[in-house]
């Protein structure tokens, strides 16, 4: 499934919501926050099934652990910017 391609229509709200989350919406944030937010939302509706995957599949759940760690990581960094900015103006 790595050849998966976001489909037209989502690409534009894919890109700017990568920008919003992470301040920048290169080709990796934009893979990063794709991977984040199919996750999060399986996560968050089945929650038995990502208990279930995590355990059965150990090296694939600390993948999508770095990825959100990640983008956590780079949404902080960008509230801080945007604190300093509005500190600066």
């Amino acid at each position: 499934m790595a050849n998966y391609q976001v489909p037209e229509h989502l690409e534009g709200l894919l890109q700017t919501f990568t920008e919003m989350m992470t301040g920048k919406s290169s080709q990796e944030n934009v893979e990063t926050v794709l991977e984040w937010a199919i996750y999060m939302h399986i996560r968050n509706t089945m929650p038995p099934l990502v208990q279930h995957w995590g355990t059965a599949a150990p090296e694939e759940s600390a993948k999508i652990k770095a990825a959100i760690l990640k983008v956590k990581s780079l949404n902080e960094d960008l509230k801080q910017r945007r604190q300093v900015q509005a500190k600066e103006e």
